[in-house]
């Protein structure tokens, strides 16, 4: 391959050394094509993994250096090139071959590279905001227009009032999100996105809070924060939990692991002495996050892999859904089962959250709908909220439990009144991007919403009056 030091190097790299490196990568990657048979693009999009599919315009871009892709693209990109001999005879290979590790690893030392680039050198400058300009509406008033990008955070509280102001939180560098955690003091913003970095953001700036967490071995998918912010807590495609110390960025001990399969999500108790764990075994597992043991047996009774997972705010319950279309409850201080399974759905469970005060479970799923539940009692609530056209991926609630944000991979945001359970005005839309993930901020003035490669981007809430209060 073309001067793979290039891309290993270790020293300070000037601001153009990404650019250049970049295009290395890209010339290499047009060597393996064309020593595998130098197959048409359309050719490539059409071998392409089912679970990975390749667009032959994205595939033209990536090989002509235009921007580095996701790393589970490029994964799939390389298996594909790699699939059949150099007689044409098909040659498969798993996923941990170890032909493609170098690859990942070039991968990485790109991004780690594009990361550390000046932000002027990652993103144009935003024009500043009109202060003079009338201040409008809050979007989310049922009858106001999506919301506007603004510049910056620390101008739209100084505009203010624009309490619905959406704008580009981490800019081009965030790359996207599959998972997403505020600190509890709102001031830091983590995500990761299916590739092997954790990334930790100031929010109130925008701007990286350091260098990028390394130390998993494959794609991480989700992220967490302990309640009292001293621990951040990932997981993902190498089988493993890791926990870190926010503040340092330095691993807190071990990683720990159990089950040999790919973990879909976590989330830490209310008090912060247990963390849960799903993902493909079928199973939830529970973790004292101090002594990084497990704390009882597997909690077992998905037909599927386990994709959500939530603790109710009063610590009593454990939500879990998954591949199943069912919801199961669990005692949170024994993991017995609590009452039959939540059915409703006709699709598989993306993405649980309780209400602040426990007294509803909203859940979203596959076949594009979000389900209120009373977690007591185990019944719906109203009929399902619809509106989003595709899977419904991420679910929070605001902290006053006035709002429910449900984003979706029909590229829309949505709010709802999860008292009238209707929505609260219309579909929020930023750029074509199908959302995975969002939250609010721990003051509940801004939610985050993320996915696929788009930047993540940040939401003000509406001004509190126009929300109706509950019992009025």
């Amino acid at each position: 391959m073309a001067d793979r030091d290039a891309v290993h190097g270790t020293t300070a790299a000037p601001e153009d050394d990404f650019g250049r490196r970049l295009a290395v990568f890209a010339a290499d990657l047009k060597a393996l094509r064309i020593e595998r048979g130098n197959l048409p693009l359309r050719e490539i999009a059409r071998r392409a993994p089912r679970h990975r599919p390749l667009s032959a315009a994205a595939v033209s871009e990536t090989l002509n250096g235009k921007r580095l892709p996701r790393l589970d693209f490029l994964m799939a990109l390389v298996r594909t090139l790699l699939a059949h001999d150099y007689e044409g005879r098909p040659h498969p290979l798993g996923r941990d071959d170890p032909s493609l590790e170098v690859w990942r690893m070039r991968w990485r030392d790109l991004e780690l590279l594009r990361t550390a680039q000046p932000t002027a050198a990652r993103r144009p400058a935003a024009p500043k905001p009109d202060l003079d300009r009338p201040v409008p509406a809050p979007a989310v008033a049922a009858t106001s227009p999506a919301p506007a990008p603004v510049s910056a955070l620390a101008t739209a509280r100084a505009a203010a009032t624009d309490a619905s102001a959406a704008r580009l939180l981490l800019g081009e560098q965030s790359y996207g999100a599959r998972s997403l955690a505020f600190s509890p003091d709102g001031k830091i913003l983590a995500t990761v996105n299916d590739d092997p970095l954790v990334r930790l953001w100031h929010a109130a700036t925008g701007e990286p809070a350091g260098a990028p967490l390394t130390g998993h071995g494959d794609g991480v998918r989700c992220v967490a924060f302990s309640p009292d912010g001293r621990l951040l807590a990932t997981a993902g495609r190498d089988w493993a939990v890791r926990l870190w110390d926010p503040r340092t960025g330095a691993p807190v001990g071990e990683p720990f692991a159990e089950n040999g399969r790919t973990l879909w999500t976590l989330a830490f108790s209310p008090d912060g002495s247990l963390l849960a764990t799903g993902g493909r075994d079928r199973t939830v597992r529970l973790w004292d996050p101090v002594t990084r043991k497990p704390v009882g047996a597997p909690l077992a009774g998905h037909t599927g892999g386990v994709e959500a997972v939530a603790f109710s705010p009063d610590g009593r319950l454990l939500a879990s859904g998954g591949s199943g279309a069912t919801v199961r409850l669990w005692r949170a201080d024994g993991g017995e089962p609590e009452g039959e399974p939540l059915i409703g759905h006709s699709g598989e469970i993306r993405a649980l959250a309780f209400s602040p005060d426990s007294r509803l479970l909203a859940s979203g799923g596959w076949d594009g709908t979000v389900r209120l539940w009373d977690p007591c009692s185990g019944e719906p609530i109203g009929d399902p909220l619809t509106g989003h056209r595709n899977a419904v991926r991420g679910l929070s609630f605001s902290p006053d439990g006035r709002l429910l944000v449900s984003v979706s991979m029909d590229r829309t945001v949505r709010l709802w009144d999860p008292v009238s359970r209707g929505p609260f005005g219309p579909p929020l839309t930023r750029h074509a991007c199908s959302f995975r993930a969002v939250g609010f901020s721990p003051d509940g003035r801004f939610f985050a919403a993320g996915g696929d490669d788009k930047p993540v981007g940040l939401w003000a809430t509406a001004d509190l009056a126009e929300i109706p209060v509950r019992g009025s």
